[in-house]
């Protein structure tokens, strides 16, 4: 009983820390009175001026490496019809690197760390001027490996008849919202005045937690409340009924259940249990197969690889799985990993 309420006690410290590291992240952020984070910024060889889709792609690297896997993802964009903005937040960025992305890109932007990816969003956006000449705009980061099937068929199920913003996938935890990490904004969003606001308004927060609750999450809700059409390509809501069927039809009573290692046992009840009750879970980590396999997401999150925060078992096996629905060469991802990962084999 007593480890019950030390345990309550500690949850609600926490939170209540939380809260004061996020106001205080905020008042900070107040008293940054540059108009741009950007340090240097370099012409891509492609033309930004007359380009009328535009991406903006957010890096962040300790030595300010474009990794083959970057390449990648950026030759899949402007493959797709899009001109590139590069904005990086490495602490370097030398001509090696810079020498890589001129072909692939319109504009570099190297900018000091500051107020993550949304901040670099902020900085890149305002480097447009007016948006309303554009006819769409993708926000993407290096968060994620992929694309591992054709981006232009991918763009192409974003079609403004039947949205005004796109995401690869959503979330429904701490509130409904789209997840950042690739968004699509058509025409309407662009010149709508709400939208421009909320960029120009948008401070330098230092804060991750801040970032994701109040500009990643508040940003779909702005997006609503505007009557603007939010969809995910690959909605959390398809993805929880998929993987909830196929779990009720496992017999947690057989001899293959039982042979399975105790990890994959307590994670089927774990999962059964939460999705039977409708609490929201993070879908790109806990079902990140599903989504390859059966759903054809071009993207598998990075930290999952070279983390695995929620401990997901038989995560080693991602290569087969993603050699079962695509021909991207794995070893981009693998040499990422050596280099990045830390303590774990994946």
């Amino acid at each position: 009983m007593i480890r019950k309420i030390l345990t309550m006690l500690w949850v609600w410290l926490r939170g209540v820390l939380n809260v004061v590291v996020m106001a205080l992240s905020r008042v900070r952020a107040a008293f940054r009175f540059r108009g741009s984070m950007v340090r240097k910024t370099y012409n891509g060889d492609d033309d930004i001026n007359s380009a009328t889709k535009i991406a903006i792609f957010v890096h962040w690297d300790s030595t300010g490496q474009i990794y083959r896997y970057i390449q990648y993802h950026l030759q899949s964009l402007r493959a797709a019809g899009y001109t590139i903005i590069f904005v990086s937040n490495s602490p370097k960025l030398d001509d090696a690197s810079i020498a890589i992305l001129k072909p692939l890109v319109g504009r570099i932007l190297w900018r000091y760390n500051v107020g993550y990816d949304f901040g670099a969003y902020k900085d890149a956006i305002s480097s447009l001027g007016d948006l309303s000449r554009l006819h769409s705009l993708i926000i993407a980061n290096d968060s994620t490996y992929g694309p591992f099937s054709s981006l232009s068929e991918v763009i192409e199920r974003a079609d403004a008849d039947s949205g005004d913003v796109y995401a690869i996938t959503d979330s429904w935890e701490l509130r409904y919202h789209l997840q950042s990490y690739f968004m699509l904004f058509h025409a309407e969003v662009l010149r709508n005045k709400g939208f421009l606001e909320f960029w120009q308004k948008l401070a330098y927060v230092d804060n991750k937690q801040y970032v994701v609750r109040v500009y990643e999450v508040g940003l779909t809700k702005l997006l609503l409340d505007l009557r603007l059409r939010c969809k995910a390509l690959y909605p959390y809501d398809e993805l929880a009924r998929l993987v909830l069927d196929q779990l009720n039809l496992i017999d947690s009573s057989s001899e293959t259940f039982q042979r399975l290692p105790k990890r994959e046992q307590k994670m089927y009840f774990f999962l059964q249990d939460a999705l039977s009750s409708g609490a929201p879970m993070n879908g790109s980590h806990f079902f990140w197969d599903k989504l390859l396999v059966d759903m054809g997401c071009p993207y598998i999150k990075r930290e999952l690889l070279a983390v695995n925060p929620m401990g997901i078992p038989s995560l080693i096996y991602w290569r087969e799985y993603l050699a079962g629905v695509s021909d991207y060469n794995p070893d981009m991802i693998r040499e990422h990993l050596q280099v990045t990962s830390r303590g774990k084999t994946s």
